[in-house]
């Protein structure tokens, strides 16, 4: 199950050049805030990169999804790892020269990846994805994207650690331009699909489900990444945040097997309930870890909580997609954008507003706590009137 010869045959292309986008993020990702505290930078200009970057999505939406229904999801997805190389490129460039303005430069750069890579991701895997295999097919392929992400921090905090910060970054470009390889299995399929009219607004998913997406990027947005700058202040070291961000990979291919073996036997909503009860437990839990032991420990049951819900709510999200089109997905993605523009802000202003960083960093973990329950909101698979 873990392997994608097993795969849907319309998934291989894509499910190959997702999993090595997550390859060469997972070898820098996790390190970004560690590197700009390295090169001179503060924690307020971190909650600043994150917010730039939020603020931008929410703007660019609307464009990626209207080229992606014009042109193809590989095309989507193209443009997406593209801007990816050149995050790196612009982050490698503030490490040596210290510009701040090359950092935004970055922030854009990620706004830009990211409203590819997921309008595309979301619109291509929602459907082609087979329904009666739908949990299983997408656990292949987050068990494949983790096995990555176990080799990518373990290999980035070597680099890091013995070659310094621009051979991690080149590393990481290398292997996010390996990603457009596999796009080729793509582009006969994407091609025959038909383009959809999207138009700007929340029209497409009912307010339970915009709701619950809200909360649920509110809670990953601290908890993936707000996390790597807690890792960042409080461990400060590749070598370490590298093991943490292995084990915690190790850790969530073992849990999206799981939820995806129940899925496939009707039990996404039970998968749903409990995950959402686990992340809420484990973000309070990270109020009290402050050593490496307990981060590492912590860290790996988040992820493997993370894991076990994800694969639920992907598949739902997918569910509800297939059936009510592209404006599903540019309504959901408003949500999602609304959420990390409200986290980044709130952290902002409380880099800015509290000096004890315990303080902010118990408020984040609470925030996740809280949002993570709202969840539950979104609609059960074929209980909307288009289902």
């Amino acid at each position: 199950m873990a392997t994608l010869t097993t795969i849907q045959d319309k998934l291989q292309g894509i499910a190959w050049a997702l999993n090595l986008f997550t390859l060469g993020n997972s070898i820098v990702g996790v390190f970004i805030p560690l590197i700009v505290l390295q090169s001179g930078g503060s924690l307020t200009l971190i909650t600043l990169f994150y917010l730039v970057y939020a603020g931008s999505k929410l703007c660019m939406n609307y464009g990626a999804m209207k080229l992606i229904q014009a042109h193809g999801a590989h095309i989507g997805l193209g443009i997406g790892f593209l801007f990816g190389a050149l995050q790196f490129l612009t982050i490698a460039a503030y490490s040596s020269q210290d510009s701040v303005w090359l950092l935004l430069i970055g922030a854009l750069c990620l706004a830009v990846t990211n409203s590819f890579v997921w309008n595309a991701q979301h619109s291509f895997i929602a459907q082609v994805v087979e329904h009666s295999t739908k949990s299983s097919n997408l656990a292949k392929i987050e068990i494949v994207g983790k096995l990555f992400s176990i080799v990518g921090p373990l290999v980035g905090g070597i680099i890091g650690s013995l070659l310094g910060t621009p051979w991690l970054l080149t590393s990481a470009i290398l292997v996010v331009l390996s990603t457009f390889a596999p796009l080729r299995h793509m582009r006969t399929i994407a091609k025959s699909q038909a383009p959809q009219i999207v138009r700007y607004n929340l029209s497409g998913a009912p307010r339970n489900d915009l709701v619950a997406n809200f909360c649920f990027n509110v809670e990953t947005t601290v908890s993936m990444m707000f996390w790597p700058i807690y890792l960042a202040v409080v461990i400060g070291n590749f070598h370490s945040i590298g093991i943490i961000a292995t084990v915690g990979a190790l850790a969530a291919a073992g849990a999206a097997w799981i939820a995806g073996w129940r899925g496939d036997r009707q039990k996404d909503r039970s998968v749903l309930r409990q995950g959402t009860v686990m992340i809420s437990v484990v973000n309070l839990m990270r109020i009290f870890a402050q050593t490496p032991l307990t981060i590492g420990v912590v860290g790996a049951l988040y992820q493997s909580s993370l894991a076990y819900l994800q694969n639920a709510w992907v598949s739902t999200y997918y569910h509800h997609a297939k059936y009510k089109g592209a404006q599903y997905i540019v309504s959901m993605e408003i949500a999602c954008d609304a959420a990390y523009v409200f986290v980044w802000g709130i952290l902002l202003a409380l880099t800015l507003a509290v000096p004890d960083l315990r303080t902010l960093f118990i408020a984040a973990f609470g925030i996740a706590a809280l949002a993570g329950l709202g969840c539950l909101l979104i609609s059960k698979q074929g209980t909307l009137t288009q289902d």
